[in-house]
């Protein structure tokens, strides 16, 4: 590295001891009104539990979170009131690995994260409502899309499914919002019952560089992950490959690829579609969940007899 007066178009630079976050705009002049296009963020791929090893750390916890959140619009930390607990969501295990590393060296916080988890969907994109009512019979506050938020397999949203609402009845004194609420809620459940479903998990589009010597390591370590290799492509000794491979599958790969490439391996991935479970995957999740929960409600039981 040596130090510069001035970068042209094309060059890469650093500068030192600025406050300044990712998509930032540095201009020569303070009257100058000019901004950059802004940079494609992508969405978080995987999410883990954080909180620091030891309470008194708590306050440069906060610290150092809210400025790594605002350095790299690519990692998240939120509360999550369900399970009360802190959760870092980011592109990767070696990604929020390096953030926990990062939070002990520089804030003397060190940091306890839990087990990768794939993110569910964003949104319920595959949810459609149709409407087919008349004038005022019912009001517009029906509660279906309440019930997507909260499947009855994993606890995660539901997609994939249509509603119609064909007509009702409403009387002004007996009926309220909540009534045709709680009705719509019951019809769902009796969908969750009788119905057919299924896990969806995010595939990922990976893309791997590594030597040649190599490629024969990296293409079976992703079979063994259910890959499907998209495409291969090679120059000047080495190798690059594009596969979909499902995220819950790609959990320790960094490892693995630094250790079978003796370091020289790098690998990129990107969320591409969400897919069906396998049945043995979908399987596991289930049990995992049902522990979740019974620990849960083990937990709340015990709470509960201690204010007793």
């Amino acid at each position: 590295m040596e130090e510069v007066s001035e970068a042209l178009a094309g060059d890469i630079c650093a500068v030192f001891g600025v406050d300044c976050a990712s998509g930032d705009t540095f201009v020569s002049q303070a009257d100058l009104k000019l901004a950059m296009e802004s940079i494609h963020v992508p969405e978080p791929v995987i999410s883990m539990s954080i909180r620091p090893k030891e309470n008194k750390d708590s306050d440069n916890f906060s610290k150092a979170v809210n400025r790594f959140c605002r350095e790299d619009p690519t990692f998240h930390v939120k509360f999550d009131s369900d399970n009360k607990e802190m959760i870092a969501s980011g592109m990767g295990e070696l990604h929020l690995d390096i953030y926990a590393q990062r939070m002990a060296r520089e804030y003397n916080c060190p940091v306890v994260l839990g087990k990768p988890k794939p993110l569910p969907p964003e949104q319920n994109t595959l949810v459609l409502f149709q409407d087919d009512t008349v004038g005022t019979n019912v009001p517009k506050t029906f509660g279906f899309r309440m019930m997507c938020e909260k499947g009855c397999l994993t606890g995660h949203k539901i997609a994939g499914v249509r509603f119609r609402l064909v007509d009702g009845d409403h009387h002004m004194v007996d009926s309220n919002d909540i009534s045709f609420i709680l009705a719509a809620q019951g019809a769902v459940k009796q969908v969750y019952e009788y119905g057919s479903w299924y896990l969806l998990e995010p595939v990922m589009t990976v893309e791997v560089s590594a030597p040649q010597e190599f490629q024969g390591s990296v293409l079976s370590s992703l079979g063994k992950r259910h890959g499907l290799i998209v495409s291969t492509d090679a120059s000047d000794g080495w190798f690059t490959l594009v596969a979909e491979v499902p995220l819950n599958d790609m959990f320790g790969y960094s490892t693995e690829l630094r250790s079978m490439t003796q370091g020289k391996g790098e690998f990129s991935m990107e969320y591409s579609r969400y897919s069906p479970a396998l049945p043995e995957v979908q399987q596991q999740l289930l049990q995992e969940y049902q522990a979740e929960q019974e620990a849960a409600a083990a937990q709340a039981a015990s709470g509960g007899k201690k204010k007793r």
